[in-house]
């Protein structure tokens, strides 16, 4: 046999077990049924699709927490920064995880981001099952404030700088 021929069988048997594995339904993500809408820990204030009301009362302990779970369940694909550079990302071939800290992720609703968590978003999983609503509301926080890691505290008004010291201790 030719090396074109070894090489076309090759390919042929690829594509064969790859096709072995597929069932067909390439398109389950775009299809899949939207979930219910996700429980709110008690106390927290219940965001809808759109809304654009308060989020849930940020504490350092909620942003600890959110912090934690973002480096132990999203920071792996979006990047410890949020700027989706990660090994992970570099490494992936189709559309990479976006950043969470440009112009039009700053302008998301809290709401959207805590849906996207909750129900996957294109290649990324739905993480309901591995976030509790809790630590979801909490990741948001968290992203809000990747968002905000430029602020320099000097420029802040004197109320919100003292405050942000209290917070820097």
């Amino acid at each position: 046999m030719s090396p074109l021929r070894w090489w076309l069988a090759g390919v042929a048997a690829v594509i064969i077990a790859l096709g072995a594995g597929c069932d067909g339904a390439l398109h389950r993500m775009q299809d899949r049924a939207e979930k219910p809408a996700m429980e709110a820990p008690a106390g927290a204030v219940t965001l809808g699709a759109d809304d654009d009301r308060a989020p849930p009362v940020m504490t350092r302990e909620r942003l600890e927490r959110g912090e934690d779970r973002y480096d132990r369940v999203c920071a792996a694909c979006h990047g410890l920064l949020g700027d989706g550079d990660s090994v992970v990302a570099r490494a992936m071939v189709g559309r990479k995880p976006r950043s969470l800290v440009d112009a039009a992720a700053v302008a998301f609703a809290d709401a959207r981001i805590a849906r996207t968590i909750d129900s996957g978003y294109g290649a990324m999983p739905a993480l309901a099952d591995v976030l509790p609503a809790a630590d979801r509301f909490a990741v948001v926080q968290f992203v809000r404030a990747l968002q905000r890691r430029e602020v320099v505290v000097g420029d802040l008004p004197a109320a919100r700088r003292a405050e942000a010291e209290r917070w820097l201790k």
